[in-house]
């Protein structure tokens, strides 16, 4: 039963009947490399996260600021970013993935 789920979502999700966001990963680590110097503040990386109308949040366990990429109209696919920083809270770099979900 859990492979024919399995099968059935991928099927759906090829013939388009889950909307996928128009960027990749890659795409979005590009960016925010281009746009983040190393070694770029607290306050310039929020200041890009605004300027792209992202929300975010800073986890002070992992020392990372997060982000999540979506569609309003689907909670089916989403680009999670993560921006790593060092012991001084200065930019690091950047890692970005697609994440999946069915509810």
């Amino acid at each position: 039963m859990k492979g024919q789920v399995a099968l059935l979502s991928v099927a759906l999700f090829v013939s388009g009947c889950f909307p996928a966001l128009d960027t990749t990963p890659e795409q979005v680590e590009a960016e925010v490399s281009s746009a983040l110097m190393l070694g770029a503040t607290p306050e310039a990386i929020e200041a890009y996260l605004r300027s792209r109308g992202l929300e975010f949040s800073y986890d002070r366990v992992k020392n990372r600021y997060q982000a999540i990429i979506s569609r309003p109209d689907s909670n089916f696919h989403a680009i999670i970013i993560h921006i790593l920083l060092d012991a001084q809270k200065r930019y690091v770099k950047v890692e970005a993935e697609d994440s999946y979900t069915f509810l």
